[in-house]
């Protein structure tokens, strides 16, 4: 999966960016309410996700959101705000401003599975502005068996390892404070 986005992420040519899984379904009108919330000064747009099984929108529940939506939130440490504010460390449902990706040289790491939680990180560490929508905008599968987040192997443990790895060196021991 990080190799096809990394492949889509060559020939963007938008000011938005979206991610999604195929499993998934998006609200009929999820890229016009993130839009709408969109300026050249915003870094990502979160929208809100609902718990579905199987691909319909029938809502079991909603995933995690903050609850001050519509309005930016600026000049915060987001990865302490993450912590203090529970939020899905997934890319999709998120609207990413091309500038920031680009000018933040932002890409998946290949080779591993739950690429998401690094991808999460590195974007919330660099983040200036967010904004949270409040509709519904994506509906979440967790009806389907086959997920990669559903198998519990070896190399899913070994790509937790390397997630945390990763944000051990790049962001934990250069840090002075």
């Amino acid at each position: 999966l990080s190799g096809a986005r990394n492949t889509g992420l060559k020939y963007v040519n938008g000011d938005c960016i979206y991610f999604y899984d195929p499993d998934d379904l998006l609200d009929k009108n999820c890229l016009i309410n993130l839009t709408q919330l969109f300026n050249s000064d915003i870094d990502i747009i979160i929208g809100k996700s609902a718990q579905v099984y199987d691909q319909t929108t029938n809502v079991i529940d909603t995933l995690e959101h903050y609850n001050v939506t519509e309005k930016p939130i600026t000049n915060k440490n987001f990865i302490e705000f993450s912590l203090k504010n529970p939020l899905n460390v997934v890319a999709w449902n998120k609207l990413y401003n091309t500038q920031f990706v680009f000018a933040n040289e932002l890409r998946f790491k290949d080779g591993i599975v739950h690429e998401d939680e690094l991808w999460f990180f590195q974007t919330m560490s660099v983040a200036r502005t967010i904004v949270f929508n409040s509709e519904i905008t994506y509906y979440y599968n967790i009806g389907n068996q086959t997920s990669i987040t559903k198998n519990y192997s070896l190399y899913n443990l070994k790509s937790y390892l390397t997630v945390i790895e990763n944000i051990f060196s790049d962001h934990y021991v250069p840090e002075k404070n």
